[in-house]
């Protein structure tokens, strides 16, 4: 019989984690402790029939909402987890880097730790002798390493972490969203030896909501959702699938068919003379709905479909908006994306502390911002009224790719490198229409 393992490092067949979950403390005793095994308990299945094979050197990554299920499949992976249904198969030397405070025991030194994560994968003092320079330098926190780990910042622990795990010549590398926690030059240096050890055909499972660094660095992706595969395929197939999901949510009902150019409307009351007006009721939205954005119009003057920039100039929406009561604490958020989904640009007004209200009835809002210099290429402009501050906002109305416009720059051609903000931003309220 073919040795199948030896092609699939991973393999995962009918996967399924059921907990128990009790509303009050003393019910766990109860329910152990009643003549007639009642039941005091609610059945909460955070993975079902889940089963998937990862090859040799290959790189999947995990996707999916809050609370779909990938923490739980990683830790399984890695063992730390049993699971209800369905067997799991690792071969090799598996690392795991779990979520922040996992792995290590805090009242130990870093350096205890070390030793004491070596030891708990199989590898001998010598080995790690061996390797322990290298940690040291790739963590880089000096003489913190002879402090307990419960005295480190987030950063230090995900810098000695991610040292361990991925320094121990691991074949299967579990990695589940730490590195957001480190700071950009170190998330650099992690993704650069992610790199070179996969080369050297380290197996890795990567969970991030960072769908940059998937799309990057994943061969395949899993899309989980309310603890079951979705879809598992590609990368880019997959990516697509879910980030259009994203926008929508389960919200199908709110959905409208894109037009295939702008409507031109007749100016609102109290708008700004000179400026060209669109509807936006036609577009792709959804929301909760106690604001609205009506209409839009642009300044520069933009056309219907397209309109090529070249950067570093002021650009401003005027956007129509309508309530069905006063909201005290408003927010507005913008987005500019590339061909690939990705957002090159993103601003809203909380990140330049610029609170506002709205009230009940029409009025207009305006934002203004210097457009940077992006990429030559095709842009779409989504934009999105909420209430709230970020992170707890209620959306009220969405509405994704109302305009295209394209950057075209002469000169050197200029690459857009992840999200960026705009230097100078303002928000604001023209007085309400009549």
């Amino acid at each position: 019989m073919e040795n199948t393992m030896h092609e699939h490092p991973i393999k995962v067949e009918d996967l399924g984690k059921v907990y128990r979950l009790y509303q009050h403390p003393f019910d766990r005793l109860k329910e152990l402790l009643h003549p007639r095994r009642k039941a005091y308990h609610q059945r909460f299945q955070a993975l079902g029939d889940v089963s998937f094979e990862v090859g040799k050197g290959e790189t999947v990554g995990l996707i999916g909402p809050n609370g779909s299920g990938k923490s739980t499949l990683l830790k399984m992976l890695a063992s730390v987890v049993t699971p209800t249904t369905g067997t799991v198969h690792c071969k090799g030397r598996v690392s795991a880097m779990l979520e922040l405070g996992s792995g290590f025991n805090p009242e130990l030194t870093g350096l205890q730790n070390v030793y004491f994560y070596g030891a708990v994968i199989g590898m001998s003092q010598v080995e790690i002798d061996d390797l322990l320079p290298g940690i040291l330098d790739f963590a880089d926190i000096g003489d913190f390493i002879h402090q307990p780990v419960k005295q480190y910042s987030s950063g230090m622990y995900v810098r000695l972490a991610f040292a361990v795990a991925i320094q121990l010549n691991p074949d299967i590398l579990l990695i589940d969203e730490a590195l957001s926690v480190g700071d950009l030059f170190f998330q650099q240096k992690c993704f650069r030896k992610i790199r070179e050890i996969r080369q050297q055909g380290c197996t890795i499972v990567f969970c991030s909501h960072d769908l940059r660094a998937i799309q990057n660095f994943c061969d395949r992706v899993i899309w989980l959702e309310k603890g079951k595969i979705k879809q598992i395929g590609p990368t880019k197939l997959v990516m697509e699938q879910y980030q259009a999901a994203n926008f929508w949510g389960d919200q199908q009902q709110h959905r409208q068919s894109r037009p295939a150019h702008h409507d031109s409307i007749t100016p609102p009351n109290g708008a700004p003379e000179g400026l060209n007006w669109y509807a936006l009721a036609r577009h792709e939205n959804y929301g909760e709905g106690k604001a609205r954005l009506l209409a839009v119009g642009m300044e520069p003057h933009l056309e219907s479909i397209c309109r090529q920039l070249q950067g570093q100039e002021t650009f401003s929406c005027y956007f129509q908006v309508r309530c069905s009561q006063p909201l005290d604490a408003a927010a507005l958020g913008f987005q500019v994306m590339n061909q690939i989904g990705e957002v090159a640009l993103g601003l809203n007004n909380w990140l330049f502390e610029q609170p506002f209200a709205l009230p009940e009835g029409k009025s207009i809002l305006k934002v203004s911002f210097e457009l940077p210099r992006l990429a030559n290429g095709p842009y779409a402009l989504s934009v999105g009224l909420a209430v709230g501050a970020p992170p707890t906002i209620d959306i009220q109305h969405f509405v994704h790719e109302w305009m295209v416009i394209e950057f075209a720059t002469e000169g050197p051609k200029r690459f857009s490198v992840g999200q960026v903000m705009p230097s100078v931003a303002s928000f604001s309220i023209i007085d309400p229409s009549p």
